[in-house]
């Protein structure tokens, strides 16, 4: 019976340090993104637009430049370059790069996506001819992808820009009524136009 007793205690004893070692250890599922998901393309891409979106330029570009070690063909990663470029006002790699997004953009949505790069470098830009040029990159994201609120958007600060005040509600107006994106940004604009025509 002694026998038994200690052997039945051994067992327990060997279980409960089994079970602590698990717990201790982490036989528990762990919660977060695996590592080898972080160093993906997509995840740098990822982080390179809400970078880029807060203006922390330097650390975007880090981003899609790391995403290119990874895939050199990707078409996003030039595209998100491209942007960040462009706010540094770095036209000449800006237009590179947006170019190289361009040729690798393979869907409707990413081709409508880098005329809506376009669209901002040659509005950043600024030069000779750049609402023309703003209004036939607008044309043609239209004709891949109607309902991209990006395009509507930018075609909308554009007409700001040239003081088209009712074109560019309309435009503005667009981006709320898809609500795909940009709302907050297109509700600014819409509330700053209304201070414009009331002379505020």
């Amino acid at each position: 019976m002694d026998f038994i007793t200690s052997k039945s205690l051994k067992y327990l004893s060997a279980l409960m340090a089994l079970t602590f070692l698990c717990l201790w250890g982490g036989c528990t599922p762990r919660k977060g993104v695996p590592e080898d998901v972080l160093d993906t393309p997509r995840h740098h891409i990822s982080s390179g637009f809400k970078l880029l979106k807060k203006d922390y330029l330097f650390h975007a570009e880090r981003e899609f430049k790391l995403a290119l070690q990874l895939d050199p063909q990707s078409w996003n990663a030039h595209r998100g370059l491209g942007l960040v470029y462009a706010e540094k006002n770095e036209f000449t790699p800006a237009l590179a790069h947006m170019q190289k997004a361009g040729a690798g953009a393979q869907t409707d949505e990413a081709r409508a996506l880098v005329d809506a790069g376009f669209m901002r470098i040659y509005i950043r830009q600024g030069t000779e001819g750049w609402f023309e040029k703003v209004r036939r990159r607008y044309a043609d994201a239209l004709s891949h992808d109607p309902g991209l609120a990006d395009a509507h958007y930018y075609m909308g600060v554009a007409f700001k820009r040239e003081n088209r005040l009712t074109e560019a509600r309309g435009a503005f107006t667009k981006v709320v009524e898809l609500d795909k994106g940009l709302l907050p940004e297109a509700r600014q604009e819409l509330q700053a136009i209304d201070r414009m025509e009331k002379g505020e």
